[in-house]
């Protein structure tokens, strides 16, 4: 089991797998990739929803709806701040001009790269989540076979992820909504927002 000291988290919908690709970029350039599942996200959102509603319940939320509106307002104020306009940076691709940034090639495929490179992309077929004693959230996630990785993560990062996930299901067709208590389902990000995922990818860095 690996450490991913995270710096950029894209994920996307790939209609040809029907599947969503988790990529992440770390600081030393290494690109780890997973496939998920309809099965294993509907799962998953479950144990977002359940991890948030502890946290809110050990800062003092003692009734559901105390609860579910704690959630709500953090849940907003994390994607507020969170950064989901810059590109992710393709990790064979020299860093774009700052006047360019907006323009990077963020519609491109990875899915139809990794088929053509012969790529093997594992799916993930467990994981876990974990509120840490220090206040981060540690989300393990491990294939069938070969090795996992554990992301450890502010619990405002792991909103942004929440909402990546959320977004990316809306534009599935999958007849499947991902939301929090208290709040509308997740929609994809308009295009003309500033920190807006762009080109069908949901970037977070």
């Amino acid at each position: 089991m690996s450490e991913s000291p995270q710096q950029q988290i894209q994920l996307r919908y790939a209609p040809l797998e029907d599947r969503l690709l988790l990529r992440i970029n770390s600081p030393d350039r290494e690109e780890l990739k997973f496939w998920f599942t309809r099965r294993m996200v509907k799962r998953l959102w479950g144990g977002f929803v359940s991890l948030l509603d502890q946290r809110a319940a050990q800062s003092g939320a003692v009734d559901p709806v105390s609860r579910r509106a704690m959630m709500a307002f953090s849940h907003e104020s994390a994607n507020a701040a969170g950064d989901f306009a810059t590109p992710y940076q393709e990790r064979d691709a020299a860093p774009a001009p700052e006047a360019d940034a907006a323009n990077a090639s963020s519609d491109a495929a990875p899915e139809a790269r990794q088929r053509e490179a012969g790529e093997v992309i594992p799916l993930v077929a467990t994981c876990a989540l974990q509120n840490m004693e220090d206040g981060s959230v540690r989300m393990t996630l491990n294939p069938e076979e070969g090795e996992g990785i554990s992301l450890t993560m502010t619990v405002s990062l792991f909103h942004n992820v929440c909402k990546l996930f959320g977004d990316s299901v809306a534009k599935a067709d999958w007849d499947m909504q991902l939301r929090f208590p208290g709040l509308e389902p997740s929609a994809p990000s308009g295009g003309a927002k500033p920190r807006s995922a762009q080109g069908g990818d949901g970037n977070l860095h």
